[in-house]
């Protein structure tokens, strides 16, 4: 490679770093052999932010994968996590444009999500099937969210 083709991928890594966007997209057998299924996505702020995949199996032939958005203050103690949004319906490409990297752990008590699951298949049932397209982060900032602590 080139100075020059050097110099230009140098500068395309840090542009995607700068902008909060992994610098390679992760690929579909990477996202579905992670069975922890928990992805780190962007931060905002001081707030880091990850998802919990809770239908990766399904999601393989559905290509809709049901998530929870989970989030935590740098300065919080870890134990002090933030439901972000408790459920987000995503496609496979919106995923992958999201994630940064795995992670092992920081899933959390189910409920909320089996909750706000069950709420949005009554609403899909009834016509109004949500499913995010862009990315997570884009997905949040569109559509307030309804989660506290």
């Amino acid at each position: 490679m080139d100075l020059k083709a050097r110099i230009f991928l140098a500068i395309a890594v840090i542009a995607g770093i700068a902008a909060g966007t992994p610098a390679s997209a992760v690929d579909d057998q990477a996202l579905f052999d992670h069975k922890p299924g928990i992805w780190e996505i962007a931060p905002e702020g001081t707030l880091s932010r990850w998802i919990v995949i809770h239908n990766l199996a399904e999601a393989r032939g559905t290509g809709v994968f049901h998530i929870e958005v989970i989030g935590r203050e740098h300065s919080r103690p870890v134990w002090d996590v933030r439901r972000i949004r408790a459920h987000m319906a995503v496609t496979k490409d919106a995923l992958k444009r999201s994630v940064v990297k795995p992670l092992e752990r920081g899933a959390v008590y189910p409920e909320s999500y089996d909750d706000a699951y069950a709420q949005w298949k009554r609403n899909a049932d009834g016509g109004r099937k949500v499913v995010c397209e862009s990315s997570v982060p884009e997905c949040l900032s569109a559509e307030p969210s309804r989660q506290g602590r």
